[in-house]
């Protein structure tokens, strides 16, 4: 008897792909065995993402690709509720597609599957509400030295530009006990490097404990082992009333000492068009603290260039908070309208200047990246080995302080001593010492 197969493609965040993980497990739970391509697969899995443009585009390309191959098509993700009230939108993409299911359903995959391979088509499941299903979902995961776990779902804002708020939901964090368990079984299963996920982790918050971020850390952190906490995105607003409990949480040598927190622009009227509620002072005096703290962190932000009204002054706002700051990574997006959103009614900057001062800021920070590179020759201390390039034959290794650094051999998962002896583009190069 032939077996029953799958493909699976993701699309979007750190979210996304924990999600792609409970996708995997409930269908080799079931039986089916996941290949490497399309063509060959009975079911195509398409997880979708929302958050930009050109990747919804991308997506939109594909959907039309795989609906060329009559195959049983399911499209999961973000994509389905951002297109919750335009459903039309994905059925002139695929006309004949299995099943439309949105992140708060995937309890419901293999059933959904099983109706499928009954004949229904056309299936449509985007009302979930709650996350305690979904929490009880076993991943299968990607690799054995990382996990993925994800503390929460929805977002506690209301950003101006952003339409994932609408996919996701408000927000709804895990309970701190379930996730503790988690956590220990995790690390007593090997693991070296946890990842914590949600749309915004510091907005975390079990309202039966009252435990917010710091105090999940602090949880996770009695469990005892050699092992990597890394955090995810956190929303200035959310992370201001708990950055100084955080910075003395993130002492601890288990936890990497970097942070990404996007701040979006150095202007507080963008900002306040944005509907973002904090100031580009206040994102400023955190940094510094964090920094101050931790010597050594470091740090991620996001800036969107060309926001609607967005004048030359206030870019230049952002160029200076870019070089105040020094941040170590900036992802710099040219602004796009997004579906629903309170900016897609205002009138977009021509797309010479949001294209200018893209080029501007991309210059600005390469150099400041330069700069602060050259300061690492030299380091040596511990890293874990976390990916492995086939292509190049060589290893990416993380030090404490998230600094990617390229060897020469290495074992996934292994803890060794690492000396930085140069840069290469946006990593390091280094020598295993021990």
């Amino acid at each position: 008897m032939q077996q029953a197969t799958y493909y699976l493609e993701t699309y979007g965040c750190t979210l996304n792909s924990s999600d792609s993980e409970l996708l995997t497990g409930l269908m080799e739970g079931a039986g089916y065995v996941a290949v490497d391509g399309a063509g060959s697969a009975e079911f195509i899995i398409i997880n979708t993402c929302g958050v930009k443009t050109p990747t919804e585009q991308k997506i939109f390309n594909q959907i039309r690709r795989y609906a060329r191959l009559n195959k049983k098509l399911v499209i999961v993700g973000c994509l389905p509720l951002i297109f919750k009230d335009k459903l039309d939108v994905l059925r002139r993409l695929a006309p004949d597609f299995s099943a439309i299911i949105g992140p708060r359903n995937y309890h419901e995959l293999i059933d959904v599957i099983t109706a499928i391979r009954d004949g229904m088509t056309n299936i449509i499941k985007i009302d979930g509400k709650a996350l305690d299903r979904k929490g009880c979902i076993e991943p299968k995961r990607a690799h054995d030295h990382v996990a993925i776990l994800a503390i929460a779902e929805g977002c506690a804002g209301a950003c101006a530009y952003c339409c994932t708020r609408f996919a996701r939901g408000p927000l709804d964090s895990y309970p701190a006990g379930e996730l503790a368990r988690k956590f220990a079984k995790y690390i007593g299963s090997g693991t070296r490097e946890i990842f914590l996920t949600a749309e915004d982790c510091s907005a975390y918050v079990d309202t039966t404990s009252m435990t917010t971020l710091p105090g999940l850390i602090d949880r996770f952190l009695e469990t005892t082992g050699r092992y990597y906490i890394r955090l995810g995105m956190m929303n200035p607003r959310t992370l201001l009333p708990v950055h100084e409990h955080l910075i003395r949480s993130m002492h601890d040598p288990r936890v990497f000492k970097f942070i990404h927190v996007p701040v979006q622009s150095g202007s507080d009227r963008v900002l306040t068009a944005m509907n973002r509620l904090y100031t580009a002072a206040d994102f400023t005096r955190m940094i510094d603290a964090f920094k101050t703290a931790i010597p050594g962190i470091m740090i991620a932000t996001d800036i969107i260039c060309g926001f609607p009204g967005e004048t030359a002054d206030d870019f230049s706002q952002t160029v200076e908070l870019v070089g105040r700051i020094k941040p170590d990574i900036v992802n710099i997006s040219s602004y796009g309208h997004r579906p629903g959103t309170a900016a897609s009614k205002l009138r977009q900057l021509p797309s010479t200047i949001v294209k200018a001062r893209t080029r501007e800021l991309t210059a600005v920070h390469k150099e400041i990246a330069g700069t602060t590179h050259d300061a690492w020759r030299g380091w040596e201390g511990e890293a874990v080995i976390e990916e492995f390039n086939a292509e190049n034959g060589n290893w990416l290794a993380r030090n404490m302080f998230y600094r990617p650094i390229i060897v020469d051999r290495g074992k996934l998962g292994d803890i060794v001593r690492v000396r930085i002896t140069g840069t290469a583009a946006n990593r390091f190069t280094g020598e295993i010492t021990g």
